[in-house]
């Protein structure tokens, strides 16, 4: 055979020397250069080629494909080529084994490297028709929630009406107190502020639907039929959902009021709550003063002998009254946050959230 030099372009030769089978066990020839020493190399030599240095880099890719990237190599290679694993200790005792068996043997076996299996990880979609949401949460029983959930003597502070701009405000006291909550939020505030609900994601407390725009039945034409209903739920799951990466499996009626309310929320997989302290929040007057603080607390306290409350405080205003009936203001609620925490730990309550946790 030949000698072939391409080397018209004054590069100069380049020898080299590849040894070993590739990564599925195919063992190239050996390449060896004698520069000068004609077309034919001398007796036991294989077929002489001479690499011009303008395609060392073809060579390079070569022996990287087949051997891997010397670690010192990861820093200059990898920004041109890619990142190439390195030969495992199992491939690179196949190759050696390979590389002492005679290449011209018929009876030789290659030594073949299985690639690694990939495992990836698919997330389960919901059957056609029914929601990904009903589908993440427990079967949501038919009755709506009034106890707080645990054992011994337990209560579940809820908050609704957010996000809002006192939601940092909110935070900061139940991260002082160490407390965990649920807020239960609509899809207008979700909407408007929407690094507030992450925030309130983000603490750890448990985030739950407040429909969408907060109208009752007597606000909404035709009232709250099945259709009305869900489309409040949808928008409202859906905008929770983005901002939390969780779903929503509890649901707050605005009011109160119980139109429909269990059969549509049960399509969705929510539990419908309600509640059985009532802060009476929503009472207080536009400015702050210690009469109003005061009786948020007497309200929020009131448990009598029950041993699993839910309360009900508002950290803004998402109905539609007008203010001379039902005020915005919520810095009396702030105020008396503390004491309402204070006095149930005083008493033996342990605080939780509607899952539970």
């Amino acid at each position: 055979m030949a000698r072939n030099n391409y080397d018209e372009g004054g590069y100069g030769d380049f020898e080299y020397d590849v040894y070993g089978p590739d990564a599925y066990g195919n063992t190239p020839p050996r390449f060896y250069t004698q520069p000068g020493a004609g077309d034919y190399p001398a007796s036991g030599f294989e077929p002489v080629v001479t690499l011009p240095r303008r395609r060392w880099p073809a060579f390079v890719a070569g022996v990287v494909l087949t051997l891997g990237i010397p670690p010192a190599w990861e820093t200059f290679v990898s920004p041109h080529f890619g990142t190439v694993a390195a030969a495992t200790p199992t491939e690179t005792t196949a190759r050696k084994a390979a590389a002492a068996s005679p290449s011209s043997s018929a009876q030789s076996t290659k030594t073949k490297t299985t690639a690694p299996s990939v495992t990836s990880t698919v997330t389960p979609t919901a059957p056609a028709g029914t929601s990904p949401n009903a589908e993440a949460c427990p079967v949501p029983a038919a009755t709506p929630m009034k106890a707080a959930p645990g054992k011994g003597k337990t209560v579940a502070l809820t908050i609704d009406d957010g996000p809002s701009p006192q939601t940092p405000k909110v935070l900061e006291i139940l991260q002082r107190e160490g407390v965990p909550a649920t807020f239960f939020v609509t899809g207008e505030h979700a909407a408007r502020y929407p690094a507030e609900l992450g925030k309130i994601a983000l603490a750890g407390h448990l985030v739950a639907g407040h429909s969408y725009d907060h109208r009752y039945p007597t606000e909404v034409s035709g009232g709250w039929t099945p259709a009305f209903l869900a489309d409040q739920l949808s928008r409202t799951n859906s905008l929770i959902t983005k901002a939390t990466n969780n779903p929503v499996c509890f649901f707050r009626p605005p009011g109160g009021f119980m139109t429909n309310v269990i059969e549509a929320a049960q399509r969705v997989g929510q539990r419908t709550v309600m509640w059985s302290v009532d802060s009476e929040d929503w009472k207080q007057p536009a400015g702050t003063t210690t009469e109003a603080t005061a009786a948020i607390v007497k309200a929020a306290t009131n448990v009598k002998d029950q041993t699993n409350p839910i309360i009900l405080i508002h950290e803004d205003k998402a109905s539609h009254e007008p203010e001379t009936k039902v005020s915005s203001n919520r810095s009396n609620t702030l105020a008396a946050l503390p004491e309402i925490i204070r006095w149930y730990r005083a008493h033996g309550y342990t605080f939780v959230t509607l899952d539970g946790k």
